[in-house]
């Protein structure tokens, strides 16, 4: 039963757009990380998906996402969680979270998250929690 809610978990937070590739992204590992920021990093922290501003809403509205300083990810919904881990190249992140790798073109405007699936079809705006 939790292999089954992780795959949905993973589904929700990737929507169409992961590679399907496994690994591990540099600079992180799946522990348990720590929510501090460096110092002017705008990524880190907790954010959650206010809105899906291109592609359909597979029931990512509500999804939370944390970014932690040690390149150690969480992401859910409700009692679904999948953890990962990302490195941030450029306005590219690179994602692996529950074991599907993925690209995301990142921005900030007026504070908020624009989240852009690289290889997908949706984009998200996330306000920060």
């Amino acid at each position: 039963m939790r292999f089954i809610a992780a795959m949905i978990a993973v589904v929700m937070v990737t929507g169409c757009g992961g590679s399907g590739e496994s690994g591990t992204a540099e600079g992180g590992s799946a522990g348990g990380g720590s929510e501090t920021a460096p110092e002017g990093d705008p990524l880190v922290g907790t954010w959650e998906v206010v809105e899906v501003i291109a592609g359909p809403d597979y029931g990512n509205t509500g999804t939370v996402y944390v970014f932690n300083g040690d390149g150690t990810m969480s992401s859910g919904i409700g009692h679904l969680a999948v953890e990962g881990t990302y490195v941030v190249i450029g306005d590219t992140l690179r994602v692996v979270l529950g074991g599907v790798s993925l690209d995301v073109l990142h921005s900030f405007q007026d504070g908020d998250l624009v989240y852009d699936l690289a290889d997908g079809e949706q984009t998200f705006l996330m306000e920060r929690r």
